[in-house]
């Protein structure tokens, strides 16, 4: 079923519930209450359904605690997909990948990428990238246990595409924006709402352009800038070494 079947069956349900709390006054609902109260559940399974694919592949949907972090198995299939972009350097060495788990943030993200349902076309609505985010502005610790707005416009950088969520594709992009804690590195895999993409030159821009979510240099696709709170989940906190 496409999202705009989903859409007008959503809204059919919201005439239909409006008028059965109507029904003291001057409406009356016909029909058995049997059919009305699957008809019901029907249509909140389906909105249960459409949320539920916005999550993450790995998402544990039986953790009960509102904020979990969950370290994987390096031999995990989870564990080997996360760590992929650091294995394009050859001097890196993980030492541990962490998934996070919060849901007031992963459900606000959420939130997030379904209002722009009818201001976006479905193939911008499902463009989200796992990017690499880090730089010296951001306590990773208090970016994933946050019960406000996660990864946010007070960690933004200046940078050539303006102040702004600087994510990234590749680890040695982002190295240099990133504390060296003792040898240990501490990066976020964000799962980041990139939309509808603005390709431009270097530009100050204070926000994507209107009808865009994100910009990214012309000449370089492993950065990707986003202005927003909201517009990114931080998914897992990898720890690593760079061997000399």
């Amino acid at each position: 079923m496409s999202q705009d079947d989903q859409a007008q069956i959503k809204e059919k349900a919201k005439t239909f519930a409006k008028k059965v709390e109507e029904r003291n006054g001057a409406i009356i609902v016909t029909g058995p209450k049997t059919k009305i109260d699957a008809f019901i559940a029907f249509v909140n399974q389906i909105d249960t359904d459409d949320i539920q694919a916005f999550y993450p592949r790995f998402w544990d949907h039986n953790e009960k605690q509102k904020l979990a972090i969950i370290p994987t198995s390096p031999e995990s299939l989870e564990y080997l997909l996360a760590c992929e972009p650091f294995l394009q350097n050859p001097n890196i060495e993980v030492e541990g990948i962490s998934r996070v788990q919060n849901k007031y943030l992963m459900e606000t993200y959420i939130n997030m990428i379904r209002s722009k349902r009818g201001s976006r076309s479905d193939q911008c609505i499902k463009n989200r990238k796992n990017l690499i985010y880090g730089n010296f502005n951001v306590n990773i610790e208090k970016v994933c246990s946050s019960n406000d707005t996660g990864i946010d416009i007070q960690g933004a950088i200046n940078g050539q595409y303006g102040r702004g969520l600087y994510f990234y594709s590749s680890i040695d992009a982002c190295l240099k924006t990133i504390p060296n804690n003792g040898g240990l590195y501490k990066v976020i895999i964000a799962d980041v709402f990139i939309g509808n993409v603005y390709s431009s030159p270097p530009n100050q821009f204070i926000k994507a352009p209107d009808s865009y979510d994100s910009v990214m240099p012309q000449d370089n696709q492993d950065i990707y800038v986003t202005y927003e709170a909201f517009s990114s989940y931080p998914l897992y906190v990898v720890e690593f070494r760079i061997q000399k």
